[in-house]
């Protein structure tokens, strides 16, 4: 496996600050473009695609606009 190319799910907890249990639980629910598991289909560590940090709005439920 390219390190380079690939983040663990600690790498992207650190990068995103987030917790290492939040990224798993985006990757399993498909939130994380090319995210996979290596290895065993279902048991596998998850492996990322090396990225820039997403933005975390991007990630969870939009927000409403401010009604003035």
């Amino acid at each position: 496996m390219d390190t380079t190319t690939t983040w663990t799910v600690t790498d992207a907890a650190r990068a995103w600050r987030l917790s290492p249990q939040r990224v798993r639980v985006l990757c399993a629910r498909g939130r994380v473009p090319g995210a996979r598991r290596d290895g065993d289909l279902e048991r596998g560590p998850w492996v990322l695609p090396a990225q820039l940090p997403p933005a975390h709005r991007t990630l969870g439920r939009p927000r409403r606009a401010a009604v003035l």
